[in-house]
């Protein structure tokens, strides 16, 4: 799971509520454990994030999911710069990570961790229509760039996602009217951020379902 330095925060109803600012490593298993992340602007505070509350499946690095809302978020520790420091100059960051040095937090003697209560916790729900809008990027399951929404169609009767319309091609060809544009069921879809929509299948496949 990929989180950027600076990224964009969101709880579980996708309340935007700050950013990412640090990263606390275990100092024993050398992993990942907490994220530290602002909240409430300049007046705010920061909180210590437990990385098991992270929405790996609705997380695409520049914005992050939580598995959360606003209350349980505020709930958390605050972090408290004196019970973390930097690690030490010869410190092998984890693979796969490349943050800059200055992110990284080890916890002292003074630092706990907190666990969020499961009940707390609830599976995401089928996407609403604020999440999306015309125009959205249309990623395929590899990351690629495959178009843009066209159309969003809502189940009768509610604001729940049934499907949508997306118009095929790069950036440039969809800026001008014709071109292909399929329609897709929403179980095709493996995440929705605010500028993009990331499905579970590949650009190859596209091309066998039905053609507006």
């Amino acid at each position: 799971m990929r989180v950027d330095l600076d990224a964009n925060v969101l709880t579980r109803d996708d309340e935007r509520v700050g950013k990412v600012e640090h990263v606390i490593i275990d100092r024993q298993a050398n992993e990942v454990t907490d994220f530290v992340v602002s909240i409430g602007g300049l007046l705010g505070t920061n909180v210590v994030v437990p990385h098991d509350e992270i929405d790996d499946a609705r997380t695409s690095g520049k914005v992050v999911r939580l598995r959360i809302d606003r209350p349980d978020l505020e709930r958390l520790p605050t972090y408290e710069p004196a019970n973390y420091a930097a690690p030490p100059l010869e410190w092998v960051p984890p693979a796969g990570f490349g943050y800059p040095y200055a992110s990284y937090l080890w916890p002292t003697a003074g630092a706990e961790r907190h666990e969020v209560p499961a009940a707390a916790r609830e599976p995401w729900e089928a996407p609403r229509r604020a999440m999306i809008d015309k125009g959205s990027a249309v990623l395929d399951r590899d990351g690629k760039e495959v178009g843009l929404v066209e159309d969003i169609k809502l189940v009768p009767g509610s604001d729940q996602l049934e499907g949508l319309d997306i118009r095929l091609g790069g950036r440039l060809r969809t800026l001008f009217p014709g071109g292909d544009v399929v329609s897709l069921s929403a179980d095709l879809i493996d995440s929705i951020e605010l500028i993009e929509v990331k499905l579970r299948i590949g650009k190859e496949s596209l091309a066998s379902y039905r053609r507006r």
